[in-house]
């Protein structure tokens, strides 16, 4: 059995189960009046990008996303992450057989690890916050989903991304499995607040067209430092083969310089994968 320790909890998240349950309520609080209260029954959720900062930095956003899936179903979690590190395969999947985190353990899919979709990796996730940050919200608000994978893009090469897309849902199909697929990613990073809106409105139209590859184009064209565009991508070809109707909306924005002010800021975005839920006549 091999575990994936936590690598971040005591810098990115409390190091006390109690303490990160404490500052999530406490955000849920002071987030009371902004969060969006969508009828989940009438949505068929596919998945989402949340950001993967700090939790008194971004869990403001975050929040917002994982309070939108406490009664939609699944039977498994996948984790789009971005490699800051450079590590392992263009393309892989973790292979520890589980994650551990301060008050709880995540047990790893083995039936999509041992699928064959994907190459393995144990090194791919070393010193990687993007998937880890994910957890502590996951045990929080959905105890139940204790069964991940964690997907690595370390090329965000348009090719790669379709591939990982078109793999997700072909295992979805075969397995018979319904999965919760989060693409974990901050925006604009290092300029001002005025400055990163500019160039997050560039991603995020690109993002409501649907349009995969014009938001790595424009991650490109722009500059736009947005650290998980692959998983970002990845997730919207993923939610256009599961339905034709899917849409990304936003449910909160901001930036770090609200919390601690400053000329250069890190934006974050949450935002919502779904579909109309189809009701059978």
């Amino acid at each position: 059995m091999t575990t994936r320790y936590a690598q971040f909890s005591g810098k990115f998240y409390p190091s006390s189960h109690i303490e990160t349950r404490k500052l999530i309520e406490y955000i849920e609080k002071k987030e009371a009046n902004n969060l969006r209260h969508i009828v989940d029954a009438k949505l068929n959720v596919f998945g989402g990008v949340v950001p993967h900062a700090g939790y008194m930095f971004s869990g403001y956003q975050a929040v917002h996303f994982f309070h939108h899936i406490i009664h939609q179903v699944f039977d498994s979690v996948v984790i789009l992450s971005p490699s800051h590190r450079g590590l392992g395969p263009e393309i892989s999947i973790d292979g520890h057989d589980q994650w551990e985190i301060p008050g709880a353990d995540f047990q790893t899919d083995k039936e999509l690890l041992n699928s064959g979709l994907f190459d393995v990796s144990s090194d791919a996730q070393y010193e990687e916050h993007a998937a880890e940050v994910m957890l502590p919200y996951l045990s929080h608000y959905r105890p139940d989903l204790n069964k991940i994978a964690v997907i690595t893009i370390r090329n965000p090469k348009l090719q790669n991304i379709r591939n990982v897309a078109e793999k997700l849902y072909r295992y979805e199909q075969d397995s018979g499995q319904k999965l919760l697929v989060i693409a974990s990613s901050d925006f604009n990073h290092f300029e001002s607040a005025e400055k990163g809106r500019e160039k997050d409105d560039y991603i995020l139209e690109a993002i409501k067209n649907l349009d995969e590859a014009e938001v790595i184009e424009r991650v490109r064209k722009y500059n736009v430092s947005v650290c998980g565009y692959g998983p970002i991508a990845a997730l919207m070809a993923y939610g256009k083969m599961k339905n034709e109707k899917v849409n990304f909306s936003i449910l909160r924005r901001g930036h770090s310089g609200e919390i601690m002010p400053s000329d250069e800021v890190v934006d974050y975005v949450s935002l919502l994968c779904a579909a109309p839920l189809e009701v059978k006549p």
